[in-house]
């Protein structure tokens, strides 16, 4: 057995503002900082968005130990409803951003933070896994309680092509580390690229966000 020093990709940075911004399990390191530079006196907002209170790890702790200054938002699973951005960012100011999420999050913030000066917003996602591959080819996902098939294409996860289509779905980390999107697989041989489900599981699950399927059709329990 080898062992290793361990690593740091999300360091902080020692400055006097801090806007740390968390999505659904992103919130783990961001609740980390917080609790450190309070603990220093540093400045600082939280903006903790995710589905629904249920799946908001820390909400309690968050509320009682920041209270006003931070900033909690659930969308329910509705796009329409997501947080806005805009206001936080639009002017670049002598802060730093740290920033932990599900990809569409992380996408949302580096496009509205573009024009911030290099360095002040930071960003940590979760990439264990290739989502896609460039072997993957398209397939299809029957949804046994709707009754509609989708088609997943060979660029696209389940749960993004299900977005596509419409269907609300749960997710959090959308990179196979956190379990929430994890799924009733009925019928079909899934390519498992999680790092959550068990053995005993694989055969009746499946994490929508990262795996895909052997066969050419899957049926899921939505």
């Amino acid at each position: 057995m080898n062992i290793e020093h361990p690593e740091n990709d999300f360091p902080l940075t020692d400055v006097q503002k801090y806007l740390l911004i968390a999505g659904g399990i992103g919130i783990t390191p961001i609740y980390s900082m917080a609790r450190y530079l309070d603990k220093k006196g540093k400045m600082l907002r939280i903006i903790y968005v995710s589905r629904s209170a249920e799946e908001s790890a820390y909400l309690d702790e968050l509320m009682k130990d920041f209270e006003g200054r931070i900033i909690v938002h659930h969308d329910d699973g509705d796009p329409n409803a997501v947080y806005d951005f805009w206001d936080d960012l639009v002017t670049p100011r002598a802060t730093h951003v740290f920033c932990c999420g599900p990809k569409p999050l992380m996408e949302e913030i580096k496009a509205f933070s573009g024009h911030w000066p290099e360095g002040r917003v930071h960003f940590e996602d979760f990439k264990p896994v290739d989502v896609v591959r460039q072997d993957d080819v398209a397939f299809e996902v029957e949804l046994k309680k709707s009754g509609q098939t989708v088609t997943v294409p060979e660029d696209r996860s389940i749960l993004e092509a299900l977005r596509d289509a419409g269907f609300a779905t749960s997710s959090s980390c959308e990179s196979g580390t956190c379990g929430t999107c994890k799924t009733r697989l009925l019928e079909g041989e899934a390519d498992h690229r999680d790092m959550v489900l068990m053995e005993e599981e694989k055969g009746s699950q499946i994490m929508i966000c990262v795996s895909r399927a052997k066969s050419g059709r899957l049926v899921l329990d939505l």
